[in-house]
């Protein structure tokens, strides 16, 4: 294994920790107190974990409570335990100073004397860490019970029983994951158990502490080399770093987290899944036979583009037939998108030069269609707007906004202002337009407008996202209707109901890498755009009682695993 220059005073100070708290009674921080006998730790075992605190307060508020009837030199052990938990994180991905303040909440609550070790190398150790441990690592419950179970286990043994243990690395691996079971899967410290045993043995386990990264080397070994590993993750790492450096000539001192290695092994794959949408088409196509002109709107995301083609695929198929191929049906369809710079010249028609230089009256694309459809009177045909309310509705329409009404179509002819040709709405031809109410709330649509169309409200639909579980290779899960329903609820507090976020950024979410990509290039985006004269509000949003959102938190924030770990935790918030 590649033994770090850089973590070498890491490794012993996690060596003075087994043998002057795991071996002896002492303590790390402190010299001449002996905290960590078996009498204090099974004290504390019973005060934190069998009585565990299941509210959603801060993990050093339930701690507080949990401590209360006992001696406040038992915090002098939890002290030590926030210093070797501190110890596991690089600076940047915890912060110096909240991993001094950890350790001096514990300090506070002791009533010991200042700690006579913690000057020199301890202090000096906060500023360094041996990796990204993962968002979960943040939950510090999980780090603290493993530790306090393991170190119970341990005193349990006898002296000579106690440095055997630690001469023998598969020993103190079997004793760690006994101990990781014996906790429900989601309340494991992974992370915590494969940093002891790299601090432990440097020599033997590797800087890798999340189970996904141990999952993904290995798939890409197996993928590489063809070759089979064993089941235990840790054995499986050893054998893929002797072989890299037998047959790809990888330098012995080299690590997994190298940029140019970490790039081969990591490369992120996006998994979409099906579409879907609930049987609204038998209501909006009767809506479309009463009016012919419909407007879909809500929030982004609540699927109004998809239904529009649905709506059009079913009008088309009515008059054509449904055994149509897909192709032969989106002839008669026509899609324009409205943005401020459309005009009447794009939409009905314009002069517009000609290859050899003269000028012509050019037909836009709404003439075109109505051109078409008048000409095919049995055939239906259906243009869709997308975008509606981000055009100059006036503008676009001018004199024509009027012909497109159901009782006037077909019955009164109006002059074109360019070709001065007589022009009508024929009466088969369907219009859907759709609008994101994000970008313009529908009071503010043109009044001549919203006489005209038929409105639909689409809101976002969790109940669509009911069953989806994602879960990470450490046993978490993130269900993604509490997730939406969160989400929305605390956006309709701070912005209104017409910013929500739609089901459909989750409908072909079906595994964590797909999660990842529509979170960070989707989701997370528009909610930075949402937010963006609203920091504070922002940070609520995407604050847990274990996780408290920074810009520099959401850029280490760079794995799968974290991701659901954070994303499970703001589902649960209520």
């Amino acid at each position: 294994m590649a033994v770090r220059e850089v973590d070498r005073p890491l490794y012993a100070i996690f060596q003075r920790f087994i043998h002057q708290c795991l071996i002896e009674d002492g303590s790390l921080l402190w010299s001449r107190e002996n905290l960590w006998t078996l009498e204090n730790l099974a004290i504390l075992n019973e005060a934190i974990i069998q009585n565990a605190d299941a509210s959603k307060d801060r993990f050093e508020e339930k701690l507080r409570r949990q401590m209360e009837k006992y001696s406040p030199r038992l915090w002098g052990v939890l002290a030590d335990i926030a210093y070797l938990y501190c110890i596991v994180p690089f600076a940047g991905a915890f912060g110096v100073e909240n991993k001094k303040a950890l350790i001096q909440f514990m300090l506070d609550q002791s009533r010991l004397p200042p700690p006579d070790s913690f000057k020199g190398e301890l202090e000096d150790a906060l500023q360094k860490g041996i990796c990204h441990p993962g968002l979960n690592f943040l939950m510090k419950y999980r780090a603290f019970w493993f530790v306090l179970r393991f170190s119970k286990a341990v005193k349990e043994k006898s002296a000579e029983e106690r440095k055997a243990l630690f001469a023998d690395y598969r020993k103190v691996q079997t004793l760690l994951d006994q101990c990781l079971e014996e906790f429900p899967k989601a309340d494991r410290a992974y992370n915590m158990r494969s940093a002891m045993l790299y601090l432990g043995f440097p020599e033997q386990f590797e800087r890798i502490v999340s189970q996904g990264d141990k999952k993904l080397l290995m798939e890409w070994f197996k993928k590489e080399f063809t070759q089979t590993l064993p089941e235990d993750p840790d054995e499986a790492i050893r054998i893929i770093r002797r072989t890299l450096e037998g047959q790809r000539g990888f330098p012995p001192s080299f690590d997994f987290y190298d940029p140019d290695i970490k790039k081969i092994w990591k490369d992120r794959i996006t998994n979409n899944g099906p579409t879907h949408f609930p049987e609204l088409l038998p209501q909006l196509l009767k809506i479309l036979e009463y009016t012919r002109n419909l407007i879909l709107y809500g929030p982004p995301g609540t699927g109004k583009t998809y239904l529009a083609n649905q709506l059009a695929l079913e009008l088309v198929k009515k008059s054509l037939g449904n055994n149509a191929p897909e192709q032969d049906l989106e002839k008669y369809i026509q899609r324009v998108s409205f943005h401020q710079s459309y005009s009447y010249e794009d939409f009905i028609e314009g002069i517009r030069p000609t290859p050899e230089g003269k000028i012509q009256v050019v037909p836009g694309k709404f003439r075109q269609i109505c051109q078409t459809a008048e000409q095919n009177r049995s055939q239906n045909y259906v243009l869709i707007i997308d975008e509606i309310n981000r055009g100059n509705i006036s503008k676009i329409f001018g004199e024509l906004i009027t012909l497109i009404e159901y009782d006037k179509r077909g019955k009164y002819p109006t002059r074109l202002t360019y070709s001065h040709e007589m022009f009508t709405v024929p009466l088969n031809l369907y219009i859907i337009g759709t609008m994101n109410t994000a970008d313009r709330s529908i009071a503010l649509l043109d009044i001549a407008l919203r006489r005209r169309f038929a409105f639909f409200e689409l809101m976002p639909d969790s109940s669509l996202l009911k069953d989806k579980d994602i879960k990470n290779e450490d046993g978490e899960s993130v269900n993604l209707q509490a997730l939406l329903d969160y989400l929305n609820r605390k956006i309709t507090e701070h912005l209104g109901r017409d910013y929500q976020i739609g089901h459909s950024y989750f409908l072909n979410v079906n595994s964590p890498q797909s999660l990842f990509f529509v979170w960070n290039h989707a989701v997370y985006p528009l909610l930075r755009e949402y937010y963006y004269s609203r920091p504070d509000q922002l940070q609520e949003l995407l604050t847990t009682p274990n996780f408290s959102w920074t810009d520099s938190h959401w850029e280490d924030l760079s794995e799968e695993n974290d991701l659901i770990t954070f994303l499970g935790e703001l589902s649960r918030l209520t």
